[in-house]
């Protein structure tokens, strides 16, 4: 049997759910056709990993990859050069975080201080396209169709709003767990090592995210799926640990007194979820809606709404019964709820008077800006079209399939394209945002040098580093900067 470079870079008997050594034997009477579908699945995975980790990078100006975020340096870095890894399971802000606090830990113990910002960076990066990864191998069985199962794998990496203040940093990272949970448990694994590594990613996403405990009715598709067990239980320990970590150390939001109607939850979803998931653009979004209102959104809303109403008559038409319908009409309905209630429920639980956008006129929509409550909502907005676009070009076989004739099924391939191209162009057009968070500095490396020169000749034991946004800062020990 000979052994191919796939088989050095990855097993991927363990990643793709076949019985990979049993199709290279032969002892299969189809092996040759799981052989073929298991590398190229991988190595489509693995192209998708390393050019997605790439252009995540590539999306951040030069500046923002060299600066710390926030809670990356105040907290996640200050508490680990304090106790080191005995931080993992520490609660902040009435969560727990540990998929940031790992980054944190691994970037701070393999780069020395001064490369801390950029280290951040690549690692992030990677995170970032080894999400797309995990969702084209995770749609597997979902979504049917080549193209728009790799435009949903694109999501994580180049939906608009990512540049703004997810990528690049581990504070926000969390919320790319948000996206990539739903579609590992609507996955069907058919081997266990699969379902343990697919339940290691949910179990880090959970006890990342609380958020995640939306995605709990999901179980009852899965709950007699034998190898699902692995990841469904992943899912309700991280919720647990959650919930017990909030009743013990709960969240101190601070005092508002902005009350939200409905109507300024719906004119937030448009202007925040719709329009972000067109462009990552504050400026040019602040301008239109200061000119033209809320409009915009509606109309920007219609092309979604029709591609979410395609799929569903689509798909309940040509989809074969069964479980495979099932997953994929659960996958559009997560992708709809998601898009349509996440940031109106985030305003709930943080109102805040940039949500009360029924009330504003033109001069405070000039100030309009996104946030970061918006990204996952767009992504699963993104994602509708390529769903409509997988069950356009599904055809149902069977003598009673309704299936169209031939110029139907043409039509229907020319929707697809349509419906495809969109997300792709919407990608490609926002792929370098105007500005960011972090487009500004401050710049950790000359801070850091700064800092130690301070440390030398204003004899004090600590030093103040800023970070970003203004007003964040970490303090480090003189001896620590040396």
């Amino acid at each position: 049997m000979s052994v191919t470079w796939i088989d050095l870079v990855l097993p991927y008997s363990v990643l793709v759910p076949h019985h990979a050594s049993a199709a290279r034997d032969g002892t299969w009477p189809w092996a040759s056709h799981l052989s073929r579908r298991a590398r190229r699945d991988t190595c489509i995975a693995l192209v998708i990993a390393a050019v997605g980790a790439v252009v995540a990078f590539a999306r951040l100006p030069g500046l923002a990859r060299g600066t710390v975020w926030a809670e990356d340096g105040s907290v996640f870095l200050a508490e680990f050069a304090a106790d080191g890894w005995t931080t993992m399971f520490r609660s902040y802000s009435g969560y727990l975080h540990l998929g940031p606090r790992v980054i944190t830990g691994v970037a701070a113990s393999v780069a020395p201080l001064d490369l801390f910002a950029v280290t951040m960076t690549v690692l992030t990066s990677v995170i970032a396209g080894l999400c797309g990864a995990i969702t084209f191998l995770a749609t597997r069985g979902v979504v049917m169709h080549m193209v728009p199962r790799i435009v949903v794998a694109t999501v994580p990496i180049a939906a608009p709003l990512l540049p703004i203040e997810v990528l690049g940093n581990a504070t926000n990272l969390h919320w790319l767990g948000l996206w990539v949970t739903p579609w590992i448990i609507i996955y069907r694994p058919r081997r266990w090592p699969v379902s343990v590594v697919m339940a290691l990613v949910v179990l880090v996403a959970a006890l990342s995210e609380v958020q995640v405990l939306i995605f709990l009715p999901l179980i009852v598709l899965t709950w007699r799926r034998g190898k699902s067990a692995p990841v469904n239980a992943a899912l309700a320990v991280g919720v647990v640990a959650q919930v017990m970590t909030t009743l013990a150390y709960p969240r101190v939001n601070q005092p508002s007194d902005v009350h939200l109607t409905v109507m300024d939850l719906v004119d937030s979803t448009l202007a925040q979820t719709v329009l972000g998931a067109y462009t990552g653009d504050n400026q040019a979004v602040a301008e239109a809606l200061a000119g033209h209102g809320l409009v915009l959104g509606w109309l920007g809303l219609v092309p979604f709404v029709s591609a979410g109403a395609v799929a569903a008559w689509v798909a309940a038409r040509r989809l074969p019964p069964g479980a495979s319908r099932r997953r994929w009409l659960a996958a559009l309905a997560v992708c709809v709820i998601a898009a349509g209630s996440l940031l109106a429920v985030a305003a709930v639980m943080n109102p805040g008077p940039r949500y009360a956008m029924s009330t504003m006129d033109s001069p405070e929509l000039r100030d309009f800006l996104f946030s970061r409550y918006a990204v996952v909502p767009s992504m699963f907005l993104l994602a509708i079209p390529a769903l409509a676009a997988d069950a356009l070009l599904t055809r149902r076989k069977g003598r009673h399939s309704n299936s169209p004739g031939r110029s139907g099924a043409s039509a229907a391939r020319v929707v697809a394209a349509v419906l495809v191209a969109l997300v792709i162009l919407v990608e490609a057009a926002a792929l370098r945002p105007p500005w960011t968070r972090r487009s500004d500095g401050p710049g950790w490396s000359s801070a850091v040098t700064a800092a130690r020169q301070s440390c030398t000749t204003g004899g004090q034991d600590e030093a103040s580093i800023p970070l970003a946004p203004k007003g964040w800062a970490v303090t480090i020990p003189c001896p620590d900067l040396r």
